[in-house]
């Protein structure tokens, strides 16, 4: 008595690459799963949902720890969708791949909405809390250069605003030869509470001698800061230290020829700074730290 065994249906090579190719390019490791491969598959979709969500992170609260972690995890998540796609045109029909299309039909599309969403989330996070702009004069030189550009993160918090920090902040009216609204750099040296003088030529905070106090030129300042006598003439003359008031602050640009400071530019208000997370394009291919 003959037996006879049913054969297995013939699978078109050339539309199972094709069909492998194009899930993987809808979603990263769905052609993975196409080719009986789900543990590739996994961990290719996983490396680039990985990606997006580490992406948000520091976009959000930009860290040099975040950044380079989602630069690492792009990297991998582009090697392997090129292996991926590799394998989608060398790959050869199994059972287990010919079995496989009819499970994981809409897999590809439910990948490709998940990271839809993590793109758009951060898409938003970076289209809402950045901004770029471009460096025109010297004022802040050596920090920043004219016709550096810079990425600004957008929204500051109280606490990060300590002397020395590097703030970005709007003009107000009560600024000397500027336009109301336009936007600079400078450095902090005095807040909230904090006495400021000059002695020596030194802008001298709660008794501790900084920065260069540098000519302000011919123009009336629009803020006055009391100049200390000089040692052996305090003799009646009357000499009080400034105190900054709540929310105000006093900052000075790093160039001592072509910068200014607060007694030009004023009191920055709180209201008025809009970041103190500066990044530059114009030091290599990543953005670096402005401080």
């Amino acid at each position: 008595m003959e037996t006879t065994v049913a054969e297995k249906p013939s699978i078109n090579v050339f539309d199972y690459r094709k069909t492998a190719r194009r899930r993987a390019l809808i979603c990263p490791g769905a052609g993975w799963e196409y080719l009986g491969r789900p543990m590739f598959g996994r961990l290719t979709f996983g490396a680039a949902l990985a990606m997006l969500v580490v992406a948000s992170l520091a976009a959000w609260n930009p860290a040099a720890s975040t950044v380079w972690t989602a630069v690492g995890l792009l990297v991998a998540t582009l090697v392997l969708i090129g292996i991926e796609l590799f394998q989608t045109f060398i790959a050869w029909p199994n059972s287990a791949g010919a079995e496989r299309p009819r499970a994981t039909s809409r897999q590809p599309l439910i990948g490709a909405a998940v990271l839809t969403v993590a793109a758009v989330l951060l898409g938003t996070i970076i289209g809402t809390s950045f901004r770029t702009l471009r460096i025109d004069g010297d004022g802040m030189a050596p920090t920043a250069l004219d016709g550096d550009r810079l990425l600004c993160r957008m929204g500051v918090d109280r606490k990060d605003l300590k002397a020395g920090t590097l703030i970005l902040f709007s003009c107000s009216p009560q600024s000397k030869g500027t336009t109301v609204g336009d936007h600079m750099l400078a450095r902090i040296i005095a807040g909230p509470g904090d006495e400021l003088e000059i002695r020596d030529g030194f802008f001298v905070v709660n008794g501790k001698s900084g920065h260069p106090a540098g000519s302000i030129g011919p123009d009336l300042p629009a803020l006055a800061v009391p100049i200390a006598p000089e040692p052996g003439r305090e003799r009646g003359r009357l000499h009080t230290p400034v105190r900054v008031e709540t929310d105000k602050y006093f900052v000075v640009q790093d160039s001592l020829t072509r910068g200014s400071d607060s007694r030009v530019l004023s009191w920055i208000e709180l209201e008025n700074i809009k970041s103190c997370r500066i990044f530059t394009f114009s030091r290599g291919f990543l953005p670096q730290s402005v401080e």
